[in-house]
Order: C-alpha cells, then structure tokens, then sequence
C-alpha cells in the first residue's frame, strides 16, 4: 500500500474516511473517476480511482471479510497481543503473585451476516500465563512424573509458549 500512503492525504480531502483493502478503498462516501498524480521510489504514477459498486451486506461474503478485517486492525491499533485467535491486552495483566500467574483480559471477533444485517460476535476471554520459564516447567514436571516422558508430553502439548 505504499503508493497509496502517497495520496492519502489527497483521498483524505476526496473521500474523508476511507480503508484500503486488497487494492480496493472502502468508504461510505461515494466518489466519482478522480486521477492523482504522484512518486514513490523514483517512479512516478498516475493513480486512478474509480467507483465499482456499493458493497452489499445482502450477499455477505466481501462484506463479512471487510468488516472482519477492520477488527482485526482494530484489535492492533490497541495493542492488543495476538495469542492463537484471541487478542489480548497485557497492559491490563492481573498479577496473582501467591500462584506465580497472571491473567491477560482479552477478546476475539467473529462476523456474520444474517438476513443482510451484519453481526459481530465479540466474545471476552482471559489468558492465564505463568510465570515461570518453559524450561523450569520442564524440570519441575520431569521430577513430578520421575522423567515419565509419555505423561510429561500430556502436560504439554497443546499448550501456549510466549516468547519475548
């Protein structure tokens, strides 16, 4: 989108609010055949931008992605930390010192669309992390299940890491 960043200013006067998307601009506004000129890298380019359509929430499926994707950036301009599917905000971490743990608020989004309506299911979800390196967890299940390694693989696959 770099080339874009270059008339964002310019659109920004045009269009007022827009999002860039797979070379597509959403906006609710709508905006007749309008050509810029500008450089990026040494290059100069004539940019035009022509309206193709109105995005129709009846037939949901490039509406739904938008949208979907508009949260995802949402959940990043707030510094949320993608773990899996969910984001979380470890600013926010809940410290639990007796257990050695901390909690992580946290969110994930999904989007449907129903009848032309568009949903958004915002489900709150917490990530507990502990406190202790994977290689401490490591030794101290090795002495619990006597180097048992069938049992310590129980213990840990599946699990989260976070590195950092």
């Amino acid at each position: 989108m770099g080339i874009i960043n270059t008339i964002r200013k310019d659109l920004n006067k045009k269009m007022n609010v827009f999002v860039p998307f797979n070379f597509s601009l959403y906006s609710p506004f709508q905006l007749e055949e309008e050509i810029f000129q500008t450089s990026y890298e040494n290059v100069d380019y004539s940019v035009t931008i022509t309206n193709v359509g109105l995005l129709d929430f009846a037939k949901g499926g490039e509406a739904q992605i938008l949208v979907g994707r508009m949260m995802k950036l949402a959940q990043l301009s707030m510094n949320l930390k993608p773990v899996g599917r969910k984001y979380f905000n470890d600013k926010k971490a809940i410290p639990f010192n007796a257990y050695k743990i901390k909690i992580w608020p946290g969110c994930s989004t999904s989007v449907k669309v129903n009848n032309g309506t568009c949903m958004l299911n915002l489900d709150l979800g917490y990530k507990v992390l502990k406190e202790q390196t994977m290689l401490d967890y490591l030794e101290d299940l090795k002495r619990q299940y006597k180097g048992n390694m069938e049992r310590i693989k129980e213990e840990i696959i599946g699990m989260t890491v976070i590195t950092g």
